[in-house]
């Protein structure tokens, strides 16, 4: 268990280098909007962290057996859905982001370019999806352990120099460079050590459901401009994730998702009283 304390410990100072580098080499107003910024996709971060909870005993058994087709199985799957639930949040944040800072105020409009950013970097470390995960449950300790003194290490590193540089720009590049280079290593000691990789051609429906949502949020932003008011921006909004959803409804939900869903929440407390039924 050392190890997973360990990493939570680095995990806090990770979170903790960027508001005391922005308040050292920036203004104390930087240090508020990256905070709302890195705050902003709390629901797909929220999908995230309960998709990889609800993998980590599945995930166990099934390498503990040696079911590499299983594995696997899991792996694509659980990535494609982290994927899925975070673009709409995407697609929402790069299409009207200075209409959703400025809910909290002007000030907040300064923002807008440091919210898209980061939301690409939110994108792009769930597109590397649960490879994080696999390698907790894998029985790696040493690798997570060094994934974590890299991850504070490199994370430092970037914010150090971006932030001098650039401010609050340059946090939002620190945000978007070290997460996607933290998770794109550990999706190839994944492929290396465990021979896995996370994607299959279904990788395609959320994107290409995502173009089509993007294209409508673009029109009805141009018949009804978001930065109008709260109401305009929630029609926006709704648009957006209905035709998101409406497109990922049509493209249809595989065999695969369903057998993973049923393997993921067979230890449910329902679930099990039925089986003994």
């Amino acid at each position: 268990s050392f190890p997973f304390w360990f990493a939570g410990v680095l995990n806090q100072i990770r979170k903790n280098v960027q508001p005391i580098l922005l308040g050292m080499f920036s203004t104390i107003t930087s240090v508020g909007i990256i905070s709302l910024v890195n705050s902003a996709n709390l629901l797909g971060r929220t999908a995230v962290m309960a998709t990889r909870t609800s993998l980590r005993p599945t995930l166990a058994e099934t390498l503990d057996e040696g079911d590499h087709e299983q594995t696997l199985h899991l792996y694509q799957a659980t990535t494609r859905w982290v994927f899925t639930a975070n673009v709409p949040a995407f697609l929402i944040m790069v299409l009207y982001p200075v209409a959703i800072l400025s809910l909290f105020g002007e000030s907040f409009e300064a923002g807008a370019t440091a919210l898209v950013i980061v939301v690409f970097a939110e994108l792009a470390s769930s597109a590397t999806g649960t490879s994080g995960t696999l390698i907790d449950m894998s029985g790696l300790n040493v690798v997570k352990t060094v994934n974590k003194v890299f991850d504070v290490a490199f994370t430092l590193a970037v914010n150090v120099l971006f932030i001098a540089q650039w401010g609050l720009i340059g946090a939002a590049f620190a945000v978007l460079v070290s997460r996607t280079v933290v998770q794109v290593v550990r999706v190839v000691e994944v492929r290396i050590i465990l021979g896995l990789h996370p994607y299959n051609w279904r990788i395609l429906k959320p994107v290409a459901a995502g173009a089509v949502a993007f294209a409508a949020g673009k029109g009805v932003d141009e018949l009804l401009p978001a930065g109008e008011g709260l109401p305009s921006l929630l029609i926006n909004v709704a648009v957006v994730g209905l035709v998101y959803v409406g497109g990922i409804m049509l493209l249809g939900i595989s065999d695969e998702d369903k057998e993973v869903f049923g393997e993921l929440t067979r230890r449910l407390p329902w679930r099990r009283s039925k089986a003994k039924a």
